[in-house]
């Protein structure tokens, strides 16, 4: 039987099973309200494809998060602290034409 206390929205552990703690489990439309992001953007991010999945739970075809999760917390955490370094992209080169 779960005990603890309900505690939605922090983070916090939400009850406990035994030892186990249970993290609030919520879905991408959840999640993309708390992170301010499109919700299609938070199922991009989940797909194989992605160079860098979020950390999910799938049940067949549905998706799950754990909110609280330490998986997650990492996910959301930038790898180096500081300003981001915007790489320049290469110049096109443009042929000129001259009229004789």
């Amino acid at each position: 039987m779960p005990t603890g206390d309900h505690n939605p929205g922090t983070g916090a552990v939400v009850a406990t099973v035994g030892q186990w703690p249970v993290r609030e489990i919520i879905t991408s439309a959840e999640l993309a309200e708390r992170l301010c992001l499109p919700e299609s953007w938070i199922r991009d991010q989940v797909r194989s494809r992605s160079p860098d999945p979020i950390p999910h739970l799938r049940f067949g075809r549905y998706v799950r998060f754990a909110w609280g999760d330490p998986a997650l917390l990492d996910w959301l955490t930038p790898a180096q602290p500081g300003p981001q370094v915007r790489r320049n992209r290469p110049t096109r080169q443009v042929a000129v034409v001259q009229s004789q």
